[in-house]
């Protein structure tokens, strides 16, 4: 082998580890980039909410003072200032909301609803509909599935076919969902019950 052959080799290989950094690096800050994207849009979901939280005291319909009130305008404080601690905010949902001592939030919680006035059930409602945004995107399976299910559903008419599908498919998306994710969707669901309703979204409910 020539002396020319063996930097035209050297030479290639440079070339392709090059190539392979550079692909590493794009591909590193789409999904840094990709992953801002979904926390400005989870904290635009919260910040909506909390919006919508606050209009309804102004207008007189939910005290400042009441469960209701506090419990919601803590919660969505604590996720737009902490975006990313998924654990932490599914923490807090599972000591917050599924406690059922008589004293709890959830119960005190559940004791309001039942002088809820309709929009106030829809700003709770709202609230469920923002959890959907941060169990999504806690998990990148649930992300994968989330946007194929999209694309699937648009292609089978059939409402019996997509039964079984959204029945399979949510009992294979609950066998690979961690804790974070468990805890989040209970959350979620337990907001839909004090409403008094569950949608049948895909994902979004447990």
């Amino acid at each position: 082998m020539t002396t020319i052959t063996i930097i035209l080799f050297l030479l290639g290989g440079l070339w392709a580890l090059r190539e392979l950094i550079v692909g590493f690096w794009v591909w590193q800050r789409r999904r840094h980039y990709r992953h801002l994207h979904r926390v400005e849009v989870t904290q635009r979901f919260f910040g909506e909410v909390r919006d919508s939280l606050l209009d309804l005291v102004r207008q007189g319909q939910l005290s400042d003072q009441s469960e209701t009130f506090r419990f919601f305008h803590f919660f969505d404080t604590f996720v737009l200032r902490r975006p990313d601690a998924y654990p932490q905010i599914s923490s807090l949902l599972r000591q917050l909301l599924l406690s059922e001592t008589d004293q709890s939030i959830s119960s005190r919680l559940h004791e309001e609803s039942q002088r809820w006035t309709s929009d106030t059930q829809k700003v709770v409602e709202q609230h469920a509909e923002a959890l959907e945004s941060l169990v999504i995107s806690h998990s990148r399976l649930l992300r994968y599935l989330h946007n194929w299910w999209h694309s699937f559903s648009r292609l089978i008419p059939s409402p019996n076919i997509m039964d079984t599908a959204r029945s399979k498919a949510k009992m294979f998306v609950y066998q690979q969902e961690d804790q974070t994710t468990q805890g989040l969707r209970a959350g979620q669901t337990k907001l839909r019950d004090l409403v008094g309703g569950r949608n049948n979204h895909f994902i979004a409910v447990g």
